[in-house]
């Protein structure tokens, strides 16, 4: 029997960050627009850490993804607001998985991040949308072996210092924490 059983609790740690106006948000998308491009969020929470539980008792696939998604919101001295959507991924090949994070420009419809701008284990890659072409910042571990049951706690964290958001991508397991990319985002008078 084909079955996948995911079970995903989104605890948030609702420690508010300082007054300067720096949030993560956590967005509901219109399901019917396919990249949520330029689409509002229905809520926000201000935190500084985002955890999402995983557990997975049976895959009976050969390639598969979860994706652990939120918004980094940021409010420069000018009083632009700019957002980042982030995404904590794991995927699944076959009998083994890797984790992987992405950074998108959610600033308006179509917008990319600047290579120049941000830092991290990964690199900057362009894809084409709806016609046009997007950067964003890709990154992805090696692949371990899957054995289930498997369960684990993503987690993405923010911080920031003028003018620098730094955002980590990590995961929990019964042996500890594991931060695998430290991404660092430069906004100009932040």
């Amino acid at each position: 029997m084909k079955s996948v059983i995911l079970i995903i609790l989104i605890l948030l740690s609702l420690l508010p960050l300082l007054p300067q106006g720096l949030t993560a948000a956590i967005p509901r998308y219109n399901t019917s627009n396919k990249y949520a491009m330029g689409v509002s969020s229905t809520f926000n929470v201000k935190t500084d850490e985002v955890l999402g539980y995983v557990a997975i008792y049976q895959l009976s696939t050969s390639s598969a993804s979860l994706q652990f998604n939120t918004v980094i919101k940021a409010t420069n001295s000018l009083g632009q607001t700019l957002d980042f959507w982030v995404q904590n991924i794991i995927e699944f090949n076959e009998n083994q998985y890797n984790f992987t994070d992405e950074v998108w420009n959610f600033t308006s419809p179509y917008a990319s991040i600047n290579p120049s701008l941000i830092h991290g284990d990964g690199k900057v890659y362009t894809t084409i949308i709806d016609g046009k072409q997007i950067s964003y910042y890709y990154y992805s571990t090696p692949y371990s072996t899957l054995s289930t049951p498997f369960s684990t706690t993503l987690f993405i964290s923010i911080s920031y210092s003028s003018p620098y958001i730094y955002v980590y991508f990590g995961y929990n397991t019964s042996s500890g924490e594991n931060i695998y990319d430290e991404v660092t985002i430069k906004v100009p008078y932040l």
